[in-house]
């Protein structure tokens, strides 16, 4: 059986990510880096011990609202992490309104070239590697998973 490690996948999925862009293959990249932070928010809320993840490493089904994708994990995360000891890396996100990834959707992956907006596919980039960074301060502070 898999184990999950949503810390290696935020950085095999970012790594992907900026190498795709580069390449041209912007809604791609756009898509996996919106998973690559996902799985860095989940990583740091499991670090935390904000969540208890199952046997195999994935969250709980205890932890249903916080099984989904970064369009909705965004808000829950924030509000998972208000008033404990974690809200400390709420200060290191990105902060805009709308909230980063709110037109971002799983789904994408079915589109094609030029069907998204480019500046959405830049803000999700741009918001992840940010992310990518919350992150690495969480490993180095043994708060991720």
């Amino acid at each position: 059986m898999a184990r999950y490690n949503y810390t290696h996948a935020a950085r095999r999925l970012m790594a992907d990510a900026v190498v795709l862009w580069i390449h041209g293959t912007q809604e791609t990249a756009a898509h996996l880096a919106g998973l690559s932070a996902e799985c860095a928010l989940k990583s740091i809320l499991v670090g935390l011990g904000v969540v208890e993840p199952g046997a195999d490493g994935q969250l709980g089904l205890l932890n249903r609202p916080l099984r989904t994708h970064i369009d909705r994990l965004w808000g829950e995360f924030q509000a998972q992490l208000q008033g404990r000891g974690g809200s400390a890396y709420l200060k290191l996100l990105p902060v805009g309104v709308p909230p980063p990834f709110d037109s971002w959707r799983v789904e994408h992956r079915y589109v094609a070239q030029r069907q998204l907006a480019p500046h959405d596919l830049e803000r999700w980039m741009w918001v992840a590697i940010a992310i990518s960074r919350v992150l690495e301060v969480a490993a180095d502070q043994k708060e991720a998973q």
